[in-house]
């Protein structure tokens, strides 16, 4: 994935350090029964902790609150039905200057041309029983939530955007998983695909037949 280059004081561009990171979270979630709904407060102590042990920088904090926060509901998130679950993609995965897709109140309307992963993942999770969201934007999420239509949802979106969301699906104790894009330039960034594709796949019953996109 292309590494933003203005991006590492706040977000490891090492694809073996995040992995080591989140392995790290998931561990540390698992033996102290950090389960569902840690206040900031706690998600910050808990990503001070596990920086400092791996003598990783602390302006990584941010980044690692979303990571901890996410294993914290993956539990909760495996025991969702699939229909009640979305995936949000973020719009900066496209060029602008070349995707045909327009847009309306509640995002992109991918057209599923090829020229960015939008599409694939789309169908992909779809397919899957997902229901699906292209958008930047927190106001669809919340109306979804509001309606009942959806208990939880795993995304990508950059590091400015999941601060604000992620308080407010804590006020309605939502699990959401997210994975933090590597960038926060709005066009073409960076994502670790695998990752969100794993979270996608959490507790359906064949992981390794479903995985692939």
């Amino acid at each position: 994935m292309t590494a933003c280059a203005g991006c590492a004081d706040a977000i490891p561009q090492d694809r073996a350090r995040r992995d080591q990171l989140h392995a790290a979270a998931r561990a540390l979630v698992a033996a102290e029964d950090q389960r569902g709904q840690l206040s900031q407060g706690e998600l910050a102590a808990l990503a001070r902790r596990l920086l400092d042990a791996a003598g990783a920088p602390a302006t990584w904090r941010d980044w690692m609150m979303v990571i901890i926060n996410s294993e914290s509901w993956r539990e909760d998130f495996a025991a969702i039905p699939v229909d009640k679950r979305l995936l949000l993609l973020p719009q900066c995965l496209r060029d602008p200057d070349c995707c045909p897709a327009q847009a309306d109140a509640w995002g992109l309307l991918c057209q599923v041309c090829g020229r960015c992963p939008l599409g694939e993942l789309k169908t992909w999770a779809e397919g899957l029983g997902y229901m699906v969201l292209i958008s930047e934007g927190t106001a669809s999420v919340l109306t979804l939530v509001q309606s009942g239509r959806i208990q939880g949802f795993a995304g990508a979106s950059c590091l400015t955007t999941l601060r604000k969301v992620f308080p407010m699906m804590s006020l309605v104790a939502l699990p959401a998983l997210a994975v933090p894009l590597l960038g926060e330039g709005c066009r073409l960034t960076g994502l670790d695909i695998d990752r969100l594709r794993d979270y996608v796949v959490l507790g359906m019953e064949d992981e390794a037949t479903v995985s692939g996109c």
